[in-house]
């Protein structure tokens, strides 16, 4: 919605969330032209999710909560800039100079069906991720030093220099 108001015509977003699933969360988001939500993003071939991340200008990750950060080391794999909350893993995968990181203003403990199982969301001031996407935006040179750096960390990741390790472990 701020993007919206403040720069209509310079962004497009794509939200995988699901229809029904981001609806629910937020009703406000059918009234947003430029957002295009993916319903059926988790039963694409992966092939067809990596030319969507291949094809962004800004990888932006607004989730709550990540387990292990896969969708940002993607991005980097495939030398997208990329803006994410500044939490464990997405922290850990990446540097401060290998992307922009937003602040979360506190954690909120989410209880789930399965007994014993709390999720820690990470929550955020809406207008800090507008600011960090303007900027990226703003900063098309910075953009891609950012990914170029983001790339090289991807690749302390990739599974040959993980597995052989593990597999010799």
């Amino acid at each position: 919605e701020i993007l919206q108001k403040k720069r209509p015509n310079d962004w497009i977003f794509y939200l995988h969330t699901g229809k029904d699933k981001a609806l629910n969360l937020c009703r406000g988001l059918a009234k947003i032209q430029n957002l295009v939500i993916e319903d059926a993003y988790n039963q694409l071939p992966f092939r067809q999710i990596a030319l969507k991340t291949l094809s962004c200008d800004v990888f932006v990750f607004p989730s709550l909560l990540e387990g292990f950060g896969l969708p940002v080391l993607e991005a980097a794999a495939a030398k997208r800039p990329i803006i994410c909350c500044n939490m464990a893993p997405l922290n850990e995968i990446l540097r401060p100079g290998d992307a922009w990181f937003f602040p979360y203003t506190h954690i909120k403990p989410e209880k789930w069906q399965h007994p014993g199982v709390i999720a820690q969301l990470h929550e955020y001031r809406p207008e800090v991720l507008a600011e960090t996407m303007e900027y990226a935006m703003d900063h098309p040179k910075e953009s891609q030093e950012r990914a170029a750096r983001a790339y090289e960390r991807s690749q302390a990741f990739h599974y040959l220099k993980v597995y052989k390790p593990l597999v010799a472990g």
